[in-house]
């Protein structure tokens, strides 16, 4: 939690006042959008819950796996795809939509053991949303996440994936995210 703390405290204020006025609108939304109550706020949570550098991290480590870690991938690892889509778009001073070019779609594959697969969508779900994140990061919180994402890779590349760091490394994070799930349920 202190590493959290000191690795996101340039931004944590911003979207943690941010994302409780959102959770406060969540009725509202659910009935504007014609949802079922209570899936806006829970996907604000959702958000708020991803507000961690453990996330960040665990990203890093995830994607990277296949290339670093080959020969640890198990009989059973599976692939999963991250699809982006690149379009052209053109907004009025209020920021409406007024005109979108399609772009090019791109698709990336990830092979990652199946352990990690839940660990996995909860953190590039909200990908598609993370560009003003990589900006307060930079901008607002001296790239700090960026820091630990360099750290991961250089930890990665110098440590076999059955060494004791790596399992430790994996360990934790499973126990921080349960952690954080605990501490979203109070």
């Amino acid at each position: 939690r202190r590493l959290d703390q000191y690795y996101l405290e340039g931004i944590r204020p911003l979207t943690i006042v941010g994302s409780q006025q959102a959770i406060a609108l969540g009725p509202l939304m659910d009935e504007i959008l014609n949802q079922e109550r209570g899936t806006a706020e829970a996907q604000m949570r959702q958000e708020l819950r991803n507000l961690t550098a453990l996330y960040a991290v665990m990203g890093t480590y995830l994607l990277d796996y296949q290339d670093v870690y080959q020969d640890c991938l198990k009989p059973n690892a599976i692939q999963l795809t991250i699809t982006t889509q690149t379009d052209t778009v053109t907004k009025d001073g209020f920021g409406n939509e007024i005109n979108r070019v399609k772009g090019w779609t791109t698709k990336d594959y990830y092979k990652i053991n199946p352990e990690f697969e839940e660990y996995f969508k909860t953190i590039f779900v909200t990908a598609k949303k993370s560009g003003p994140t990589q900006m307060f990061d930079l901008f607002l919180n001296d790239g700090r996440i960026q820091q630990l994402r360099q750290g991961v890779r250089s930890v990665t590349r110098r440590m076999e994936c059955s060494s004791p760091e790596i399992k430790q490394l994996e360990e934790g994070f499973r126990a921080y995210d349960q952690d954080i799930e605990r501490r979203m349920q109070l």
